[in-house]
């Protein structure tokens, strides 16, 4: 009898930023024991639940599980996070619930080539359980991680990420800005990353804490606490659409922000400043967290 699970998998960044785990492999294990009820409903729906199904593992890990694994998929994650999973009778599996893993060789929306984070070339995820329905042979697993679960990722990855919108005066995502995103500090401002808006005008910056940390004097390191105090400027078409002064990263809601948006309040929506020109709009503007 041959065996199929497919889906689609996705991950929830800040309240309207989702994106999919594009390039991910799904792995399935044999789960001896009963997995949360809570999981077994991802089969029917997309997984919002908050139970311990979830958990980032270390290598140790991962190898003890080997000799339980049936099945992976053959072909990476595509661009909408769709996979799917074939297996026969040769993967030993003789029904019951299985593990559902994921291992990723880049963060979603992440086009570094440097691998997932702290020297790692990839990191393994469970992320739910999944049983065949009745006697189907086939059936459908999909997965949404929550934002507070890809906080959990990010930070065992020593990771940060900026999730924004630049939208432009009659409130239109802006296609192809350069945003560049800066942190704050007393003797220099470190340049924290740059990303290209899509066409919904959204982008997102990935960092790490080198990229804040650090200061021109070796043995001084002015960032005590947290995490940058992040501003930001935009340019389209070679033209300086919006423009933060450096006071603007200490503010409350940019201050030492965490290693993801989740939490963090919603900035209001401040006019930029335009360049002369023919800028796309007579007004531009930046939001993060949406």
């Amino acid at each position: 009898m041959q065996y199929a699970v497919y889906g689609r998998l996705e991950a929830s960044i800040c309240d309207s930023c989702t994106i999919p785990f594009q390039g991910a492999t799904v792995r399935l294990y044999r789960y001896d024991g009963e997995p949360p009820e809570a999981s077994l409903e991802a089969s029917a729906q997309l997984s919002r639940s908050k139970d311990s199904s979830f958990s980032v593992l270390d290598p140790e890990a991962v190898a003890a599980k080997e000799d339980r694994m049936v099945a992976e998929s053959e072909e990476p994650a595509g661009e909408d996070g769709s996979y799917e999973v074939t297996f026969g009778e040769e993967s030993g599996y003789e029904g019951g619930p299985l593990q559902v893993d994921i291992r990723l060789t880049h963060l979603p929306g992440d086009d570094s080539e440097d691998g997932v984070g702290l020297g790692q070339d990839a990191v393994q995820l469970t992320i739910g359980y999944f049983t065949f329905e009745g006697e189907e042979n086939s059936g459908e697993f999909d997965y949404r991680m929550p934002e507070n679960f890809y906080c959990k990722l990010l930070e065992s990855l020593g990771r940060w990420v900026i999730c924004g919108h630049v939208l432009s005066e009659d409130d239109e995502g802006l296609a192809g800005a350069e945003v560049q995103a800066l942190d704050a500090d007393v003797s220099q401002d470190d340049p924290i990353g740059t990303a290209t808006t899509n066409s919904a005008g959204r982008f997102l910056i990935y960092y790490t804490k080198d990229d804040f940390y650090d200061t021109p004097v070796s043995f001084v390191q002015l960032e005590l606490i947290g995490g940058p105090d992040c501003y930001f400027k935009v340019d389209y078409a070679r033209q300086r659409i919006y423009h933060e002064d450096q006071a603007a990263g200490p503010q409350q809601g940019r201050a030492n922000r965490g290693p993801c948006p989740c939490g963090t309040p919603t900035l209001a929506e401040v006019p930029g400043r335009v360049g002369r020109g023919d800028p796309p709009a007579s007004e531009s503007r930046l939001e993060l967290g949406h």
